[in-house]
């Protein structure tokens, strides 16, 4: 997964926070992600914009600060020269490859992992269909 100029922690003196997150700040402990990192864990890449506004750049922080409480590792990190948390996205497959290898290089690494995790996962699904087709050549034998 990667995110891109996430606001993580609400925020009721933000006009934008309200609208996402609603009017009644006593919520906001309940709906802010910060506190719902509890659970599964995947492979995350947190991406900023160096043009995002101080607010952006600091939830993102604090949710990389979390992460590597969390997990005893941080996820990878960069923050885009250049850029808004719009155009980050927007540039990827153009001419400007400030962000899009970065993200390439990300998955191309994951699904390596996964083709690995399978690989192994066919090779032992191999050995037990033997296994089995040599127990019941046993069988018939005896």
């Amino acid at each position: 997964v990667f995110e891109v100029s996430g606001n993580f922690r609400a925020n009721i003196n933000r006009k934008v926070d309200r609208a996402y997150f609603g009017d009644d700040a006593s919520k906001y402990p309940e709906r802010t992600t910060l506190n719902h990192l509890d659970g599964r864990r995947i492979p995350l890449f947190v991406v900023v914009a160096e043009l995002d506004l101080p607010p952006v750049k600091k939830s993102s922080a604090e949710l990389v600060a979390a992460i590597c409480k969390r997990d005893g590792r941080c996820p990878l990190q960069a923050e885009i020269a250049g850029h808004s948390h719009l155009s980050v996205v927007y540039h990827i497959n153009t001419a400007d490859e400030t962000f899009g290898p970065q993200l390439l290089k990300f998955i191309g690494q994951r699904v390596d992992r996964l083709g690995l995790l399978l690989a192994a996962t066919e090779a032992r699904f191999i050995q037990a269909q033997i296994a089995a087709d040599e127990a019941i050549r046993d069988l018939s034998i005896a």
